[in-house]
């Protein structure tokens, strides 16, 4: 039962990540495994247009696009989330029991699968921390940027020792991670960008002014800490927040104002 079930999530990972070879392909970035009404999200993979989404980490994804994704083949609904590069994808899911609905645009994304032997080679170990994986898949593809190393469809955590085998680095090209998403940008022109991020603070420039909620996410889709700026300026503004019970590690950013978001993915130490 238990090599069925990995079995599963390794083809259903194929969505962001391929365990058997690399591969370059427009997608969202989320991870999926079979499900009694569905396809539940393994993982969102942080950097990815799926981090800067509603999607999270249980979700049970039920249509793609108005197809219905229930009793389909993970392989089925993996080519309705892929396809055109930057076209939006309408994804209707289950989460904490409310169905919501979200839309997402497509990106390219690069799945690059490590050599297990080569790496405890060169690292002299077989199992090896999270964040060290990450310093070393990071040079591996000099023209991408590295998102998120993933074992078996789960984002691995900077702190864990993972053996070596079947280790998939996901990468996407180096402006998408500073981009403006284009489904969560006004059709006006307006920008929400996300300037600067520390322990102590987390900056974002608007173009007009309101509530805005700024939210943290770790790799592996967890909201870490969420502050809500009641009477945001237009222009330059700085928030405050508690990163005290936060690990070094990858997260994403999201800043979200009137309806719209945008994200940069970010490493804290």
């Amino acid at each position: 039962m238990k090599h069925t079930f990995i079995k599963m999530v390794m083809i259903a990972v194929a969505v962001v990540a391929s365990a058997f070879a690399d591969e370059t392909f427009n997608g969202v970035g989320v991870a999926i495994t079979p499900a009694e009404k569905g396809a539940e999200v393994v993982s969102v993979i942080p950097g990815t247009p799926a981090a800067d989404s509603k999607l999270q980490k249980g979700d049970v994804i039920i249509s793609v696009n108005g197809n219905n994704t229930y009793c389909k083949k993970m392989e089925d609904v993996q080519t309705m989330l892929r396809g055109e590069k930057n076209k939006p994808v309408e994804i209707v899911f289950i989460s904490n029991g409310d169905t919501l609905g979200t839309t997402i645009r497509r990106t390219e994304l690069t799945v690059k699968n490590l050599d297990g032997e080569e790496v405890a080679s060169r690292l002299n170990k077989k199992k090896i921390r999270g964040d060290e994986l990450e310093s070393y898949a990071d040079n591996i593809l000099i023209d991408k940027k590295l998102v998120a190393v993933v074992k078996q469809g789960e984002v691995i955590d900077d702190k864990a020792n993972v053996e070596t085998k079947n280790i998939d680095c996901i990468y996407v090209n180096k402006d998408v991670i500073d981009a403006p998403s284009p489904v969560t940008q006004k059709k006006n022109g307006e920008k929400i960008k996300v300037k600067g991020v520390n322990r102590n603070s987390i900056s974002f420039e608007l173009q007009s002014a309101g509530t805005t909620v700024v939210t943290v996410t770790n790799s592996g889709g967890v909201v870490v800490s969420s502050v809500l700026v009641s009477h945001a300026m237009v222009g330059y503004n700085r928030v405050s927040w508690n990163s005290s019970n936060v690990p070094d590690g990858r997260y994403v950013i999201s800043v979200e104002h009137n309806g719209f978001k945008n994200g940069k993915s970010v490493f804290l130490k």
